[in-house]
């Protein structure tokens, strides 16, 4: 006897650990398999892997637990071991369902969200800035009711438990207002969607790309790289400039050429640039205006201020066209001899160019 079983009854458990492993391992296999063909089938997407391989073991683990439990009674056990080794085998069920439950909320949530966004306008757009959100409060209720039916599994009186938690609810309601707000911010956001994941934002002092809207704050990925996190409470009440929404881009220069150039040869130039920059297959002429002129004459020189509208997409982005643009008017410039004054300080605001 060693530890209260017979040697025959340690070599049954030997055997049953070593026949455990080979069925999860088995299992896993199969079942990974199964997700992955059934997510290709119905969904036209192959999920990530580590999700999969985490679901599927979890499940294998759920049912090698219940067999052993099964085995458990021909192992003739005293009735206080026999107790005690089910609710252990019971409590690990538990815990590995939550655990499969929780990885398979991650692994299928965005797939649904998306599908049922498919053909809304900005559907996947909302897709990618819900389902974070989704995911995370049905994950979190799921490991809420996953450790309570293990404790109590395990015989711990969750009613005192929660008695003891409402007696502190009303400090935890004080100390949680900004988290309140914060959830209240988000759904603000998420409602009048001021911006989605991957909008260009401007606010709080903060510029950069948007990467995540979770419930206490947004993440949001500077263009020097950093990450910045703002509170969802103050975003919603903040000034936001969504740079991803314009419709059209403004281009708007200022240069000097020499005060010796003559009316006909700067009129010439002034056709000569607006035809080529209104030719340019980015440029917006049909609710905009494109202006050329001569906007002052100073010792510096003769200043002509150039304003146009484009367009951007994914073969011709902002800088390529801004770019351009710029290349237009110097092409123009040296075709009609014009020679921009050096001693002046340039005025321009072209839109800023992040990528």
């Amino acid at each position: 006897m060693t530890l209260g079983l017979t040697t025959w009854q340690w070599i049954v458990l030997a055997t049953m650990l070593a026949g455990s492993i080979v069925v999860v391992v088995v299992l896993r296999t199969i079942l990974a398999s199964l997700i992955r063909r059934l997510f290709r089938t119905t969904m036209d997407a192959v999920p990530p892997a580590y999700l999969v391989s985490s679901v599927a073991q979890s499940i294998a683990l759920v049912v090698v637990t219940q067999i052993d439990g099964s085995a458990l009674n021909y192992l003739e056990l005293s009735a206080k071991a026999a107790a005690k080794s089910g609710m252990v085998l019971d409590t690990a069920a538990i815990v590995f369902v939550t655990i499969a439950v929780y990885q398979f909320v991650q692994l299928i949530c965005a797939r649904i969200v998306s599908h049922v966004m498919r053909h809304k306008e900005h559907g996947r757009d909302i897709a990618v800035t819900i389902t974070p959100l989704i995911a995370s409060t049905i994950k979190f209720f799921v490991a809420i009711l996953g450790a309570a039916f293990a404790l109590g599994t395990l015989g711990v009186n969750i009613a005192a438990i929660i008695t003891g938690l409402s007696i502190g609810g009303a400090a935890l309601a004080l100390a949680s207002q900004d988290t309140v707000k914060n959830i209240f911010g988000s759904l603000v956001i998420l409602t009048e969607r001021p911006f989605v994941v991957g909008d260009w934002i401007s606010a709080q002092g903060i510029e950069g790309t948007v990467e995540v809207i979770g419930f206490r704050s947004t993440r949001v990925r500077t263009f020097s790289d950093t990450v910045m996190y703002v509170s969802n409470a103050k975003l919603a009440d903040s000034l936001i400039e969504n740079m991803d929404m314009r419709q059209v881009r403004r281009f708007k220069t200022t240069v000097y050429v020499d005060i010796a150039a003559g009316p006909e040869t700067i009129e010439r130039f002034i056709e000569d640039a607006r035809k080529t920059i209104g030719d340019d297959p980015n440029t917006v002429l049909t609710s905009k205006k494109l202006l050329i002129n001569v906007s002052a004459i100073t010792q510096q020189g003769v200043a002509m201020t150039v304003i146009s509208w484009f367009s951007v997409n994914e073969s011709n982005p902002e800088p390529i066209v801004l770019h351009r643009l710029n290349m237009i008017l110097l092409t123009a410039m040296r075709a009609h001899g014009l020679l921009i004054r050096g001693d002046y300080e340039p005025v321009s605001d072209q839109t800023g160019i992040h990528t």
